[in-house]
């Protein structure tokens, strides 16, 4: 066995990068700091692209570690992060995502109506919906929100529209 064999690759391959490997994740810096800046001046920001593009780990090995090391936003340095899989039905688990999190609430505990609520305001409001269910939030002025993958939902509501 040579010493090469014992020597671990600091590449994931083709699964995204994890905030754990953020050492490792380079090549990016001039994006990171475009969201970063963009997130600085605005609530929002949406990452979209095609699948294999790298958003995830843009966001778990780029994006995260800088926002949770006190990253100062519109509303001070917390962030609260919501994180969902689209899966098939991307408005149903975007729901569940942000009501069963309680991320919406400063004590982290959601009701029980909230999915529906948050279902029904966004099939009704489409891509404002998500702006009104953060702007009437506990957390609104308290709190920064970043929602993973949300690009996935922008294209789901693109296609209801045909």
């Amino acid at each position: 066995m040579s010493s090469e064999d014992n020597l671990i690759s600091p590449f994931p391959g083709i699964r995204p990068y994890t905030k754990k490997e953020a050492e490792n994740f380079y090549g990016r810096e001039r994006e990171v700091e475009d969201v970063l800046s963009i997130l600085k001046r605005y609530k929002l920001v949406t990452i979209c692209g095609k699948s294999g593009s790298g958003k995830s780990s843009l966001i778990e090995a780029g994006i995260l570690p800088k926002l949770q090391k006190g990253f100062l936003g519109q509303a001070g340095k917390e962030w609260v992060i919501c994180d969902f899989r689209p899966g098939i039905s991307p408005l149903e688990n975007l729901s569940y995502a942000l009501s069963d999190s309680g991320v919406m609430y400063l004590k982290s505990k959601s009701k029980t109506t909230d999915h529906q609520n948050y279902k029904n305001k966004i099939e009704e409001k489409r891509d404002l919906g998500l702006i009104e269910i953060f702007a009437s939030s506990e957390i609104y002025e308290k709190k920064n929100l970043l929602i993973c993958r949300l690009s996935f939902l922008y294209y789901w509501l693109k296609e209801q529209r045909v």
